[in-house]
Formats: C-alpha cells, structure tokens, sequence
C-alpha cells in the first residue's frame, strides 16, 4: 500500500515523460507489486502502443505471486488485450480470482454461463457461480442471482427473493441493482421477464425447455 501511494504521488499518465522515468523506478524496485502498478499506470495512459507492454507487466505480476494481477490476466484473455483472446483460459482465472477473495471473478464465470455468448449456456452453473459471487459480497453476484429468481432460470420464479438480492446490490452502490427494482416496481411481480429477455436478446443461446434444470 504505501508502494502504491508513493507511485500515485510520483508519476501522472497524463504527463509526458513519466513512462519513462516510471520504467527506470521499476529497474531499481523490481517487484510483483511493481510491475503490475506499471502496467495500471500504462493502461491509464490510454495509448495503444502500451498495450504489450502492459500484458508483459501483468504476466510479470502474475508469475511472481501478485494475487491482485489475477483478474487484470483474466480480462487480457477475455479481450485479447496485448494477449491471444481465449475465453476459456479466461475463465479458469477469473474461477482463481474468487478462490482467492475476489467475488466479482466467479461473477464473471456465472454471468458467461448464464448469458451464453461466448460458451454454451448452462444455468446449472451459472446459478453455483453467481450464488459464490453473491455469497462472496459481491454486487453484481447478487444482481445477477436476482435476476436468474426473477426470469425463473434454473430455479423458480421468486419475485420477492429477487428484489431483496436487487436491494442488497444497492446498499453495495450497484446502480443496476437500483435499476432492477425499479423495473419490479413498475411492472409488478407477474410480467414475464423471461420472456423480455429473451424478446430483446439479453440471453443468447437460450433454448425453451431445454434449460440445465431439465438435463
């Protein structure tokens, strides 16, 4: 932490030749911590050029035992930021992200399996991962469990359990959460939300009855 705050005190992205002087810092401070507080400063920059640069640092961070570089890999590998793009690999890692105390990573591997855009959907585990995720503390882990109890994905439609899971979102400063009780506000606890999703092409892949719950 205190590492950190020096760097933020020390180097702008914003100004010009701080990349520079930030890399010889790094050759005189040669940590995990560092290199992965380098490859932030190199993706607030916003340049294009740094985008290799920035995914060498992160696997740097990485390898040398960085748990928060975890997620920052996981996300090159889901884009293919300065990384060959590979959704599963992705997935593995942001599986490691909530081993290690980082929630939104099993979100992530639930949302995947529930939207099914990128892998074949499966509620069955989408509903293990983003229950992990809501259990873990985290918000769209909850919005997203909400909203599985408000379409009737994999479990029974349960309008009520959704807006507590909508409410405590909220409370963790989740705009979406706000957004999703006020749409049960508005259309009340019998419109069909599933089938608004499927109408405006929220959930990809989805197949009438034959939901995980019927395998």
């Amino acid at each position: 932490m205190k590492l950190e705050k020096y760097v933020l005190s020390k180097f702008d992205p914003n100004r010009l030749g701080d990349v520079a002087l930030f890399r010889e810092f790094l050759k005189e401070n040669d940590t995990p911590e560092c290199h992965l507080l380098f490859a932030e400063f190199l993706y607030a920059t916003g340049e294009k050029l740094h985008v290799k640069e920035y995914a060498e640092h992160v696997i740097i961070a990485y390898n040398g035992g960085e748990r928060d570089a975890i997620p920052y890999l996981a996300n090159m590998y889901f884009f293919g930021e300065g990384i060959e793009k590979d959704i599963g690999l992705a997935l593995v890692l942001f599986e490691k992200c909530g081993d290690v105390g980082i929630p939104d990573g099993y979100f992530s591997v639930g949302n995947e399996y529930l939207m099914g855009v990128n892998v074949p959907y499966d509620h069955r585990k989408a509903f293990h991962y983003l229950k992990k995720a809501s259990d873990g503390g985290s918000a769209k882990g909850m919005n997203g469990l909400g909203l599985m109890y408000l379409c009737g994905f994999y479990v029974d439609k349960d309008v009520r359990k959704a807006k507590k899971l909508f409410a405590k979102a909220r409370i963790r400063g989740s705009s979406s959460g706000y957004s999703n009780m006020m749409l049960i506000d508005e259309c009340g606890p019998e419109f069909d939300y599933k089938g608004m999703m499927l109408e405006h092409g929220l959930i990809e892949g989805y197949i009438e009855g034959k939901d995980a719950l019927d395998e």
